[in-house]
């Protein structure tokens, strides 16, 4: 029983964004039908939207092209009937989904069923649902007897078996549930030692060499856990897998493994400081030594393919090593060829445009006399954020953190189930927040779930007039009734998600020049009188909301408005707060970037200032710094979650 409940709130999980409360329920009705049918080689699942029918047929013969994704067939009849919101394709795929799945388990009772099941868990992780091939497994598994691992049969499992444990370990990584992940390739190891073993044995002495690819998908959820230790002797295991086979090894895989060794060096400090760059470059070297030996035009083979993805992949890195390392022409260079292998890649450009505008960047904050008093000591200020579940303990932390500072927080999306979330309707929230306050409040709005408060009104205040004050151009108001600026958090790391890789390519390629290498506006931070921040989400939103944004991102909206608006002194006027002076954030290395001055107060090393908001995004890997800085003494009140 709780395996099926697992199944169905994973499932619940699955969904991307805030599907049907996007929409007024009564805009779909729905009506299930009386049954669903299966046989021994499909399932077939009907459901009735507004008097329409609609057929999904998940086929467990790999070689049928009859595989029917829920959320296609969504998609197909939302267009069709000239629903274009996103909430509605959500909406029908879960009900689809959600009337197959009690089916899907049940009809895989028996461990001779596992191909059946393989092949459509699959394909549903083929299309990237890692979560509900994750429920998918987890419940017919231990309906098999396979699952919990400890209570499973003395016997060594079947190659099926083995199949499914992998599949199930890949779909709790991409799930993020690391540790699950880490106990599922626990087992795998163990088995596959024990069978070498047994090889050896039989063998006398010459046993088979251990699964590289194995030992590299553990060590890489073992590094994306913390555990730089074990990730280490996984990846040296892994290589020596890959040598072991003399006479047909592996390059590409020891390849990703050099390469995912490299990501490694770069964070774990007790690596040497050149490991990082020296395991990308013999990644370069396989892997271009393995495209030269391709025949020649050969660029659509699944090898080709491969090789090159990769290739453009390791260049990448090597460019961004050698930048961190301040090797600006030599990053330049790498960062070329990987962009004669993958054009529009947005990492690769914006990567570039660091390497290109390192020379001109600055470090500290430039002097300021007195700044200028847009806002006055004093004012009332009003402070947002977005949570969907008032219980989570992320949200608790950021609360917590603005009390110590006299900050309290209108907590804007509750009610709104988690599953059904998607950040783009941050931006209908906080309109309607901001269109019910006095003009000229200022409101500062940050992230609910991975953002900490080190300071309170005051500081917001000073910040506030001091980022103004270093921008002239922006502060200049001709007439009273023109919108004040909008400050926004930056960020080292480009985000800007659309469907159309191109269009996202081309924004990034016209992004305005930064002072700093903080250059990329983030939502994760703003500050503004709520006249001009309604005034920019209402424009943003009314200009295009039209086209495929599906509500994925409201960054992307406010940095397509700051790139198309360059120069036009109509727009709302966006200033990004490149020496983060109020928001704290880079996306990633804040052992770098920031410590704890003798006071407690949080300091950053390369500008100077001492922000007031830190925005950590990412649950495992950037939390951790945030608990360093805590141990390290920060005086923000930051709790374990």
């Amino acid at each position: 029983m709780w395996a099926r409940s697992l199944l169905l709130s994973l499932l619940i999980l699955l969904l991307p964004g805030p599907g049907a409360f996007d929409t007024p329920p009564e805009t779909l009705q729905f009506a299930v039908s009386p049954s669903v049918q299966h046989t021994s080689q499909s399932i077939w699942v009907s459901v009735s939207v507004n008097g329409v029918d609609l057929n999904v047929t998940y086929t467990f013969d790999p070689s049928s092209a009859q595989f029917n994704d829920a959320f296609t067939t969504a998609g197909d009849f939302c267009a069709n009937n000239g629903i274009s919101d996103a909430a509605c394709q959500d909406s029908v795929a879960f009900k689809l989904m959600e009337e197959g799945a009690p089916v899907l388990t049940s009809n895989f009772p028996l461990e001779s069923d596992l191909p059946r099941l393989l092949s459509l868990a699959w394909h549903v992780y083929n299309n990237s649902r890692p979560r509900m091939s994750a429920a998918l497994l987890e419940s017919c598994m231990t309906a098999m007897g396979l699952l919990p691992i400890q209570q499973a049969s003395s016997a060594a499992p079947s190659a099926s078996a083995l199949q499914a444990y992998d599949l199930l370990a890949a779909s709790y990584h991409g799930s993020d549930l690391t540790a699950e992940a880490g106990s599922i390739y626990e087992y795998l190891v163990k088995l596959d030692e024990e069978a070498a073993g047994e090889a050896a044995s039989e063998a006398e002495g010459e046993g088979t060499p251990a699964n590289a690819q194995l030992l590299t998908n553990y060590a890489v959820n073992s590094l994306d856990q913390g555990d730089y230790r074990k990730s280490r002797e996984l990846f040296d295991a892994a290589l020596e897998a890959t040598r072991a086979l003399e006479h047909d090894p592996n390059l590409i895989l020891m390849s990703q493994i050099f390469m995912e060794r490299s990501n490694l060096a770069a964070e774990d400090p007790m690596e040497a400081s050149g490991d990082a760059l020296d395991y990308i470059q013999r990644a370069v070297f396989i892997l271009t030594t393995l495209e030269k030996k391709l025949p020649k035009g050969d660029k659509d083979s699944t090898e080709a393919r491969q090789i090159r993805t990769s290739l453009a992949e390791a260049f990448r890195n090597m460019g961004k090593i050698q930048l961190s390392r301040r090797q600006n022409n030599q990053a330049i260079r790498s960062l070329r060829q990987s962009l004669k292998l993958a054009p529009h890649n947005v990492e690769t450009i914006s990567t570039m445009s660091h390497a290109e505008d390192m020379p001109s960047y600055s470090e500290s904050l430039p002097p300021i006399t007195v700044p200028t008093k847009f806002v006055e000591d004093g004012a009332p200020i009003e402070f947002v954020t977005f949570a969907s579940d008032p219980s989570k303990c992320e949200l608790s932390r950021l609360l917590d953190s603005g009390r110590r500072f006299g900050v309290s927080f209108n907590v804007l999306g509750q009610g709104y189930p988690t599953a059904q979330w998607k950040n783009g309707l941050k931006l209908e929230l906080l309109l309607e927040f901001l269109e019910g306050l006095p003009e000229d409040k200022l409101v500062v709005v940050v992230d609910g779930y991975d953002v900490v408060l080190s300071g309170g009104r005051e500081d917001f205040i000073d910040r506030y007039n001091t980022i103004l004050t270093l921008n002239p151009s922006k502060r200049a108001v001709i007439n009273a009734d023109d919108p004040k600026p909008v400050i926004f958090q930056a960020d080292y790391t480009f985000y800007c998600p659309l469907n159309d890789q191109s269009l996202s390519a081309s924004i990034v390629h016209s992004y305005p020049k930064s002072p700093t290498k903080y250059k990329y506006l983030s939502s994760g931070g703003i500050a503004a009188p709520s006249s001009s921040l309604a005034t920019l989400v209402r424009a943003s939103l009314q200009r295009y909301d039209t086209e495929a944004w599906e509500k994925k991102s409201d960054q992307s909206l406010f940095i397509r408005y700051l790139v198309d608006t360059q120069g036009d002194d109509r727009a709302v006027p966006i200033v990004v707060d490149h020496y983060q002076a109020m928001f704290g954030g880079n996306g990633g290395n804040f052992g770098l970037d920031f410590e704890v001055d003798g006071g407690g107060k949080l300091r950053h090393k390369r500008t100077g200032t001492s922000p007031v908001s830190l925005h950590t995004p990412g649950k495992k890997k950037y939390q951790k710094e945030m608990r360093t800085l805590r141990d390290d003494g920060w005086d923000a009140d930051v709790r374990e979650c």
